[in-house]
């Protein structure tokens, strides 16, 4: 019965070590199917998480800074922390406005237009082109 057993096992053993090692053949990719590959992974990417830390050398020393990000692609979601602050932005969602919890004060959350603000910045003028 040991006999057989280890019979068995040297069989299966010597069959996966022939497929492995004598019947696969093994090509390198070209650059370009690589970069192909890499492209079509990234256009299939539905979640991203990451976490960020910064050391910054400033005149007083070196300044930390970490924040975490959660990117969903469908629906378009983005959640961020950053020090306490929170941010969440859905599409569709709060008029599409973000909603901020700001963990300080003023201790309630805000809803801010994350578009509205980038497009008042550049197109408010306090002085007339025109020179009048």
């Amino acid at each position: 019965m040991f006999k057989t057993r280890v019979l068995i096992h040297l069989s299966i053993c010597w069959c996966f070590f022939w497929e492995c090692f004598f019947c696969s053949k093994t090509t390198t990719p070209s650059s370009k199917e690589v970069i192909f590959k890499m492209i079509k992974s990234i256009q299939d990417l539905e979640r991203l998480k990451y976490s960020l830390k910064i050391v910054e050398r400033g005149k007083k020393g070196f300044n930390h800074y970490e924040s975490s990000v959660k990117l969903n692609r469908k629906p378009r979601k983005i959640y961020l922390y950053i020090k306490g602050i929170e941010l969440l932005w859905v599409a569709g969602w709060n008029n599409n406005k973000a909603y901020v919890k700001p963990n300080s004060f003023p201790y309630v959350n805000l809803s801010l237009d994350p578009f509205r603000l980038f497009n008042a910045s550049r197109s408010t003028s306090h002085f007339k082109r025109n020179g009048s």
